[in-house]
């Protein structure tokens, strides 16, 4: 009898020191930014891919993970550009988002934005812009795919079949 109480001891310390070593692994992925889906207000929108949300006191600035849209800033007025920021504008200035983390990607780009999805009533933002073909597919230069990269090269295609936006009006090549 003895035995028996004493594995069920053993094999319950072991689940607990597992547990919290799940717990522990989760805490350090989860980076210094926002959690894995926080809800923010946009505050403003600086072009096609970036953005400015409310977030804890402060106003960080957001990149859309997975796309590049034309500039309109910093002397900068790429084709479409105007259309991308307009559209980015019209989907989500002044409107509560989720901002959702992709553990495939850094927490910050080397501008110290946040790389994050931006999501709209349960839609995905980045995705739309790419099926309006205002954006183009972007996979950042450390090479590394990041989670939702098969499905935006198939909306950005489907732009492109379509000649939607700039693939269109700029002679855009893949």
């Amino acid at each position: 009898m003895v035995r028996v109480r004493d594995r069920r001891v053993v094999v319950a310390v072991v689940l607990i020191v597992g547990l919290l070593g799940v717990a522990a692994a989760l805490l350090l992925r989860a980076g210094s930014g926002p959690a894995a889906r926080d809800g923010v207000r946009v505050v403003r929108v600086i072009d096609g891919d970036t953005l400015v949300v409310s977030l804890d006191g402060g106003e960080p600035r957001v990149r859309l993970i997975g796309i590049d849209a034309p500039e309109t800033t910093n002397g900068h007025h790429d084709c479409a550009g105007a259309e991308a920021t307009a559209a980015l504008r019209k989907l989500v200035d002044g409107r509560d988002v989720q901002l959702v983390a992709d553990p495939s990607q850094s927490d910050t780009d080397r501008y110290d934005r946040l790389l994050r999805y931006v999501e709209l009533d349960g839609q995905d933002v980045g995705y739309r812009l790419l099926v309006m073909g205002l954006a183009r597919e972007y996979t950042y230069s450390s090479g590394d795919p990041y989670q939702r990269q098969g499905d935006y090269r198939s909306a950005q295609q489907t732009a492109q079949l379509q000649s939607d936006g700039g693939w269109y009006a700029c002679g855009w090549s893949a």
